[in-house]
């Protein structure tokens, strides 16, 4: 005799990843260059990195996992 599930929807439980990213984005003001200094896990150190990269002329950028600026350094 043949089970059937009730619902029968797709369980992506195991599909997706929990894990936070937070990449620190970099844009030169002159030539609208865009390149990524990193990827780090948590956003203090992601910060701090940021913090220590800044120079002038260069917008940094922390961005999170849903691609929006989390902040500006």
């Amino acid at each position: 005799m043949k089970r059937r599930r009730k619902g029968g929807l797709i369980q992506k439980q195991h599909l997706t990843n929990n894990l936070q990213e937070y990449r620190v984005i970099s844009i030169e003001e002159a030539t609208g260059g865009i390149s990524m200094i990193g990827a780090y896990s948590s956003f203090d150190e992601a910060l701090t990195i940021a913090k220590e990269n800044k120079e002038p002329g260069y917008n940094l950028y922390i961005h999170g996992d849903s691609n929006r600026i989390i902040a500006e350094v």
